[in-house]
This record gives structure tokens, C-alpha cells and sequence, in this order.
């Protein structure tokens, strides 16, 4: 399948496979790893786009900070720490960037969905805040960036941009992670503390089942911070079930 780029928001090219990115009624799916080509194309953090583009989905991602041409992909985490602003901005511009597309009609919140990588699950998380996002993935999922040891420093910016600040936007709405049983790079125990604490939460606030999930599976790959085929396979299908069938 044909890779293609939107370059109309801002200075943020979109890349996607599938149906043209300006056709509406139509299941899309926003996802986060690496670089927009290499979220999209790059085996195997490419598995979920490449499974939902067969399944008459459009995938969409854009390229994370520290990821861009010329930057070293293994150091993003250190950009990151030593680019909060950047970050911080980049979460305003992807919000900016959904209200457009939800606006033009090019996505309809009951068949769109974000998910991502690591990092790219904390960015899915943050974004599932945006009023018209409903459902939100993330594998082995980034929750706490003071929990990572590229972030040892107090700045009230990274406090700013703590997930925990997002609880009551989340309420009521479709969350799914999976993790691997001892991730020591992102941490199962912090995975599971901020689904227990939205779980929580939106129970008392008269959500009586939220559908807020933590798959946790044997680990494996560096620091137990691995994602098998077979896991993006499952996750692929329960996307597939929520904005496709």
C-alpha cells in the first residue's frame, strides 16, 4: 500500500495510508511510534498500521520529537527531557490538529481512534483528553515520564504534561493497554497504578464499568519493553472491532 503525505497543518506532515486523508465517514486511525514513515512502514512497530490498512482503514501518524531527520531515534527520550517546551507544544499542535480534521468532517468520533508505541502511547493518552476522542491504545505505554531515567530533574513543565492531570477528561471514554509483566523502562506497576486511579475515578463519578483495560503479558526484549507480533495482532483486532465493524 502506497504511502501518502498531507502537508496542510502547520509545519506537521501527516502521513497515511488508505482511503485519501479527505474523504469522510470513513474509519481512521491516528498512530504514534517513531518517524510518520517509519510509525507507518518500519517493521515491526508497523504491524497495527499495516493490519488495520488491509481492513479498509486509513492510518494516519505523524513524526514525534526527537525523531526527525538527522536525530538519533535511541536518544528521543533524552531530546525529550531536554525538550519539554517542544513537547509541550507538539501536544497543543495534535490537538490543533484533530479540531481541524473533526471539523472538515475527515474524521467522526464514533470510527476514529489513537494509539501508539512507548512514547507514542503516553502522546495516545494525552490526546484521548480532546473532547471529540473516544478510544485510545497504547502498547507497553509510557504513563509517567518521571518514572524514566532520562527525566531527573523537578520542572514544573514536566509536572505540567503529567497524565495524572487528564482524569476527569478521560471518564467515560475507551482506554486500552498492554504491557509486558516486568517493563522495567516504563514501568508495569506505573501502568497499572493510572488505570487502577482513572478506574477509580470514573467509578465515582457513577461510571459503574468503565471500559479503562491493562493486558499484562510475559515480557520480553530489552528491560522487558518489547511488544510481540502476537500482541499487535490483538491489538489490531480490538481496534478493528471499534471503529471498522
Amino acid at each position: 500500500m502506497t504511502l501518502q503525505t498531507y502537508v496542510g497543518f502547520k509545519n506537521h506532515p501527516v502521513y497515511y495510508l488508505g482511503a485519501d486523508i479527505q474523504k469522510k465517514e470513513y474509519p481512521t486511525l491516528l498512530y504514534f511510534s517513531l518517524s510518520g514513515p517509519e510509525s507507518l512502514t518500519l517493521s515491526p512497530y508497523n504491524q497495527i498500521a499495516s493490519e488495520l490498512a488491509q481492513e479498509n482503514c486509513r492510518v494516519l501518524s505523524v513524526t514525534l520529537p526527537g525523531h526527525h531527520e538527522g536525530q538519533d531515534k535511541h536518544k528521543a527520550m533524552d531530546y525529550w527531557a531536554k525538550n519539554l517546551e517542544e513537547l509541550d507544544f507538539f501536544l497543543k499542535d495534535m490537538h490543533e490538529l484533530l479540531s481541524d480534521f473533526f471539523e472538515k468532517g475527515w474524521i467522526e468520533s464514533n470510527r476514529f481512534a489513537v494509539a501508539g508505541l512507548s512514547r507514542g502511547g503516553w502522546i495516545a493518552t494525552h490526546l484521548l483528553s480532546h473532547p471529540q476522542v473516544k478510544i485510545a491504545l497504547g502498547l507497553a505505554p509510557v504513563t509517567d515520564l518521571s518514572f524514566l531515567s532520562e527525566f531527573n530533574n523537578d520542572s514544573p513543565l514536566l509536572e505540567k504534561l503529567s497524565l495524572h492531570h487528564l482524569y476527569d477528561q478521560l471518564v467515560g471514554k475507551t482506554l486500552r493497554y498492554y504491557i509486558g509483566n516486568r517493563d522495567l523502562k516504563v514501568g508495569t506497576k506505573e501502568s497499572f497504578e493510572f488505570t487502577q486511579k482513572l478506574t477509580e475515578i470514573a467509578y465515582n463519578q457513577r461510571v459503574r464499568s468503565p471500559e479503562v483495560e491493562l493486558i499484562i503479558s510475559p515480557s520480553t526484549g530489552h528491560f522487558g519493553h518489547g511488544t510481540l507480533p502476537g500482541t499487535f495482532h490483538s491489538a489490531a483486532c480490538w481496534l478493528k472491532k471499534k471503529i471498522v465493524e
